[in-house]
């Protein structure tokens, strides 16, 4: 399975200030949140940057097609469409991405994955963390969040931000 282009962590911000963190590969002991965990109101959603994935375009048409025209990156229209295959569910934006049999084993693996580029972006959960798309999409209204970046040593994260 090639996850190269999927974000190798995803990080869910809550209203109460916990930062609860997916990863696709885990190379400690260290387990993936349990769904209690997770509970809570979002204020934010980060999916890192992939080496080879084609972040370095940034995200302009993307930024079009929701309306975050303003240098701010203040979300105006939600083009988001919730899509669910073999009990993983996803909100996805965008011609290129599906929710296929890589996302979906990667969802069941990870808890929570997603990737993005320049026009596309998708969030997975897996069944157990259905609800967590559930409260991205209501995290989602206009005038309501915005795309912003982060940097790290290997390129910018893409943050989802309540506003």
């Amino acid at each position: 399975m090639d996850f190269s282009h999927v974000s190798p962590e995803t990080y869910l911000l809550t209203e109460d200030d916990r930062t609860i963190e997916f990863k696709l590969y885990r190379y400690d002991d260290g387990k993936k949140p349990s769904p209690e965990e997770c509970k809570g109101t979002l204020k934010g959603v980060c999916l890192s940057y992939a080496y080879c994935g084609e972040q370095d375009f940034g995200i302009k048409p993307m930024a079009t097609a929701f309306g975050a025209t303003d240098k701010n990156g203040t979300i105006n229209k939600v083009p988001l469409e919730l899509v669910e295959a073999d009990g993983v569910r996803a909100i996805k934006f965008g011609n290129y991405v599906r929710l296929d049999d890589s996302m979906i084993q990667g969802a069941k693996g990870a808890g929570i994955i997603g990737y993005w580029d320049d026009s596309n972006l998708i969030i997975c959960a897996a069944p157990e963390y259905g609800f967590v798309i559930d409260s991205i999409k209501e995290m989602f209204k206009p005038k309501h969040v915005r795309f912003g970046f982060s940097r790290s040593f290997a390129g910018g994260n893409l943050l989802i931000l309540a506003i």
